[in-house]
């Protein structure tokens, strides 16, 4: 696990990985989707990686198991939607990745000639894809197997007076209820992952957090350790309060 991630992340990042407790953490969760889990919302900080491991290295490994997987990505701005897709696609256009698809038993594949972009690309004969888009842009002819939503606001939206934050957050919640809720392909094995720093009370992932069902899964887990938080991470390895999740 160590060793792919580490590998993976250096071709579209090139530069030396230092392992953290909450990448093991977040890996576990991941591999728990979608037999398991069906939709996982992870709290972070910023500059934990979140990004580089749910939107860019997960589904191109998922591909290794079940190319046929039709990803939608959505984020706050369409650089961060673009970044993502291009550096999945890096990644499984690389040699190592290639390698990685000749082991026994798994399907061999390739992106179609015709339909590769950076931000949107399909897979040859198995039907897969993966397409983005920033939150605020039509989505409209899009479906998918897996819905990923990677901070769909920015930490500037809860800057300003309450009535100006409050709007700015419902408009984005607002814009996942009525333009996303309906891209995917079968409700009865939707999967959808939220990743997002926090940043104001009832913002996307305090929605999704309180829309969890038996198949969902939050992994929150907050820069100091607060053992008396509401959705605290049931696995989390901290015992002090305000531990902090990388010192």
């Amino acid at each position: 696990k160590k060793k792919n991630f580490a590998r993976a992340g250096y071709i579209v990042q090139p530069k030396p990985l230092f392992w953290c407790p909450h990448f093991t953490a977040l890996c576990n969760e991941l591999q728990r989707v979608p037999e398991e889990t069906k939709e996982l919302v992870i709290c972070i900080p910023p500059g934990f990686s979140k990004s580089l491991l749910v939107s860019v290295i997960w589904p191109a490994f998922h591909w290794l198991t079940d190319p046929s997987t039709r990803y939608l990505a959505v984020s706050s701005t369409p650089m961060v939607a673009n970044r993502d897709s291009r550096k999945m696609r890096e990644l499984i256009l690389s040699k190592w990745y290639q390698k990685r698809q000749r082991k026994r038993g798994r399907p061999i594949f390739k992106i179609k000639y015709d339909k590769n972009e950076a931000s949107n690309y399909e897979i040859a004969k198995h039907g897969g894809g993966r397409i983005c888009f920033p939150i605020r842009a039509s989505v409209t002819g899009a479906r998918c197997d897996v819905l990923i939503i990677d901070d769909p606001v920015q930490a500037k939206d809860a800057l300003g007076s309450p009535a100006l934050i409050k709007r700015r957050i419902k408009e984005v919640n607002d814009r996942m209820a009525v333009a996303l809720d309906n891209r995917l392909n079968d409700e009865a094995s939707e999967v959808r992952i939220t990743i997002m720093q926090r940043i104001s009370h009832g913002d996307p992932a305090h929605v999704a957090l309180q829309d969890l069902d038996e198949t969902g899964r939050a992994v929150v887990l907050p820069m100091e350790y607060d053992p008396n938080h509401e959705y605290r991470y049931d696995r989390d390895w901290r015992t002090g309060p305000g531990e902090l999740l990388h010192p």
